[in-house]
C-alpha cells in the first residue's frame, strides 16, 4: 500500500488499515513517505483510540512487516499509529526518520488498551540534521523487563490475548534513546470491558541507559503508579525524565482514582537532563536523582518521602506537596525544605543526624523533628577577625514569615579555636522556636584569656550592616534548652534594631546550661523574657563583661516596653558567675524606658540612663 508523495517538496499522504481484526503479514509493506515530510499511516485506529476511526480489536504486524513514513530530503517524519481495544502484536520494521537535509523524526505509537507486545519491533526515528522522533506505548499496566523480546513471537497472526497487560524489553527502549528518541509510555487503566490500575512497574535488572546519540526525552505518564526498580542513566548528552502518575485525563473508567503516585528505588542519572515528576505520593527511598545542572520538580498533591539524595548541581529543586518526611540515610532536609517551598507546609523529620546547613525563604513553613533523636548538626564557621559577617557562619538562616522550628537537637560544627558559628540567624515575623535542645561545640576549651571575644551565638536576629534588616514581630523562643561548652555562648540575641521597629519578642520557659557569656540579650522594644532558667557552668566569661539577661541600646533610639518577670539566675558553688546577673542598659547616653521587673532570682545591675523601671 503506497501513498508516497516523490515530486521534490510534497510530502506523503495518509493511509489506514482499519478493521475488526487488522494484520500486516510478512512481507506487507505500507509507505507513506514524501521527499518533504512523512505522511500518515493509521494501523487498528488512531492516536490512543480516539479518532473517529473504528478502533480493532487485535492487531499483527509479523516480522518481515513494515511501514515507512520518512521525509526524503527535508520535512519532519510522518506519523504511525498501531491501535487496538485488546492485544497489539508489533514486531515488524516502522520508521519514521527526518529529513537528509533537514528536518526532525517523526512520530510513533504502538499502544492498545489491554495487551501490547513489541518483541523484536525495529523502530528508526533518526533524524541526520535535527531531534530524533517520539515512540509512545500506551497499554494498560506496563512492566518493563530486562532484555529485547517480551514473550515469544509466533510464526503466524495471533488475535487473542495470552494474558493481561504489557511486557516492554529495555533494550527497545535503550536503543531508541540511543539514537536520540525520545520514548513515552503512558498507560490507561482501561474501560468498563478492561480494568487495570495502569501502572508502570519497572523490574530490577532492566536498566534504562541511553549511552549513545543527542540529547532524548524519556517520558512515563500512568494512570496508577510509577515504580522504578532497574535504575535510569545517561552517559551521552542530556535525558530528560518526566514522571507523571495518578493520570486520568485518558478514556479510562479508573477503579483507583485515588492511587498513584511515584516511588524511585533505585539511582536516576540525567546527565544534565531535567527530572520532573507528579502525582499523589512520591518516595525515592533507596533512590539517589543527580541531574549534574538540570532542574529538579517534585510537585505532588500527597506525601513526599525523601529517602534519599536530591543532587541537582547547578540546577536548582523546587516542588509542592502536601507534607514531605525527610528520612536519615540518603535524605536531605535542605531538599525537603525546596521541594515544599512552592506552597509552604511541614516537613517531617526523622530520627538521625543530618549534617548540613540550611537556608530558609519560604513562608508558612513548619520544620518538626521526632524529638532528641532528630539531629541538625550545623557545617559553617568563620573566624572572629570575619565579626559580624552572622549570615556566612550562619547553620540555619531564616529569612521568611511564619516559620516554625520544633523538637530537634540542633548543634554547633566542632568550632575551633578563634572562630564562631550562629547556629540560627533570623527575620521575619512570627518565627518560633520550641522545644528544642540546643548545643554549643566548641573545640577551645583553654580558660578564658584578655584576647577572646566573640562565642558561639545560639539564636540571633539580622542587625544592622545585615541584609536584610527589620521586623522581628511574633517571635517566640519558648520550651527550649540550651548547652554549651568551651568558651562559652550568646543564648538568644536580639540584635539590635536601627529605626524603631513595631512588633513582639517573647522568650519564654527556656533552660540555660554550660557555659554561658550572655543567656539572653536584648536591644529591641517590646520584649518578653518570662520563666527561663539560667545555670551557668564554670566558664562564663564573667571578666569579659557575661550576664544572664542584659537589656542594652546601641541603637540611638530609645528601648522601651520591655518586661523581665520570673527568672531564675542561679550562680555560685557548682555554677559559674556573671558580672552581672541581670544588667540594664550600657555605657550610652540612648536611653531605656518602660522596663518591669518582678519575680526574679537575681541580681540587678543599672548602667547609664534608664528610665522608668518598675
Amino acid at each position: 500500500l503506497e501513498a508516497k508523495g516523490n515530486d521534490t517538496g510534497t510530502t506523503g499522504g495518509t493511509v489506514k488499515v482499519l478493521g475488526e481484526y487488522v494484520g500486516l503479514l510478512s512481507g506487507t509493506n505500507v509507505n507513506a513517505s514524501g521527499d518533504g515530510g512523512g505522511g500518515t499511516v493509521l494501523v487498528g485506529g488512531n492516536f490512543q483510540g480516539k479518532g473517529p476511526e473504528h478502533n480493532a480489536s487485535a492487531v499483527w504486524m509479523g516480522q518481515g512487516a513494515s511501514i515507512n513514513a520518512d521525509a526524503g530530503s527535508t520535512g519532519d517524519g510522518g506519523k504511525v499509529i498501531v491501535w487496538s481495544e485488546n492485544v497489539s502484536r508489533v514486531h515488524g520494521a516502522i520508521s519514521a526518520r527526518g529529513g537528509s537535509v533537514s528536518g526532525n523524526g517523526g512520530f510513533v505509537e504502538t499502544s492498545s488498551h489491554n495487551q501490547l507486545e513489541v518483541g523484536g519491533l525495529q523502530l528508526d526515528l533518526r533524524a541526520p540534521n535535527g531531534q530524533g522522533g517520539e515512540w509512545l506505548i500506551d497499554p494498560l499496566n506496563v512492566t518493563i523487563v530486562a532484555g529485547g523480546a517480551n514473550t515469544t513471537v509466533t510464526a503466524a497472526p495471533n488475535f487473542a490475548p495470552t494474558a493481561s497487560g504489557a511486557q516492554i524489553g529495555v533494550d527497545n527502549i535503550n536503543t531508541q534513546l540511543g539514537l536520540g528518541t525520545s520514548v513515552t509510555i503512558t498507560t490507561d487503566s482501561g474501560n468498563v470491558l478492561h480494568q487495570e490500575p495502569g501502572d508502570i512497574t519497572q523490574n530490577a535488572g532492566a536498566t534504562i541507559s541511553k549511552t549513545l546519540g543527542l540529547a532524548a526525552s524519556l517520558s512515563m505518564t500512568a494512570a496508577g503508579t510509577i515504580t522504578l526498580n532497574g535504575g535510569i542513566t545517561s552517559s551521552s548528552n542530556a535525558l530528560n525524565v518526566t514522571l507523571t502518575a495518578n493520570d486520568n485525563s485518558g478514556t479510562q473508567a479508573d477503579p483507583t482514582p485515588l492511587v498513584g503516585g511515584v516511588v524511585v528505588a533505585s539511582a536516576i542519572s540525567t546527565n544534565g537532563g531535567t527530572f520532573t515528576s507528579s502525582g499523589l505520593a512520591f518516595n525515592n527511598t533507596g533512590g539517589t536523582i543527580t541531574t549534574s545542572g538540570g532542574n529538579i520538580q517534585v510537585n505532588h498533591t500527597g506525601t513526599v518521602t525523601l529517602g534519599a539524595d536530591l543532587n541537582a548541581g547547578a540546577g536548582t529543586i523546587t516542588g509542592t506537596a502536601a507534607n514531605v518526611q525527610v528520612n536519615a540515610g540518603g535524605g536531605s532536609i535542605q531538599d525537603g525544605i525546596d521541594v515544599i517551598a512552592g506552597t509552604g507546609g511541614t516537613v517531617n523529620v526523622g530520627a538521625g543526624t543530618f549534617t548540613e546547613d540550611l537556608s530558609i525563604t519560604t513562608n508558612n513553613l513548619s520544620l518538626q523533628g521526632a524529638g532528641p533523636t532528630s539531629v541538625i548538626k550545623g557545617v559553617s564557621s568563620l573566624s572572629q577577625a570575619s565579626f559580624p559577617q552572622f549570615q556566612n557562619a550562619t547553620n540555619i538562616l531564616v529569612q521568611a514569615d511564619a516559620v516554625t522550628i520544633n523538637n530537634f537537637t540542633l548543634e554547633t560544627p566542632n568550632v575551633a579555636a578563634g572562630s564562631y558559628s550562629a547556629l540560627i540567624t533570623f527575620v521575619g515575623q512570627n518565627f518560633q522556636v520550641t522545644n528544642n535542645t540546643l548545643n554549643s561545640i566548641q573545640g577551645d576549651t583553654a580558660p578564658v584569656g584578655a584576647n577572646d571575644s566573640l562565642t558561639n551565638i545560639m539564636i540571633q536576629s539580622i542587625g544592622p550592616g545585615a541584609a536584610p534588616a527589620g521586623n522581628i514581630d511574633g517571635l517566640l523562643v519558648q520550651g527550649n534548652t540550651f548547652t554549651g561548652n568551651g568558651k562559652g555562648y550568646y543564648g538568644v540575641y536580639l540584635n539590635q534594631q536601627g529605626a524603631a521597629v513595631a512588633g513582639t519578642a517573647t522568650i519564654d520557659n527556656n533552660q540555660f546550661n554550660g557555659n554561658i557569656w550572655r543567656a539572653i540579650s536584648t536591644e529591641r522594644s517590646n520584649t518578653t523574657i518570662t520563666g527561663n532558667t539560667i545555670a551557668p557552668g564554670p566558664e562564663t566569661l564573667a571578666a569579659w563583661g557575661g550576664s544572664g539577661i542584659a537589656v542594652r541600646n546601641f541603637t540611638g533610639t530609645t528601648i522601651d516596653n520591655v518586661t523581665i518577670t520570673g527568672n531564675t539566675i542561679t550562680t555560685g558553688g557548682a555554677n559559674g558567675s556573671f558580672a552581672n546577673e541581670l544588667l540594664l542598659g550600657f555605657a550610652d547616653t540612648d536611653p531605656l524606658t518602660d522596663i518591669a521587673i518582678s519575680g526574679n532570682t537575681a541580681d540587678i545591675n543599672v548602667v547609664g540612663d534608664v528610665l522608668g523601671v518598675t
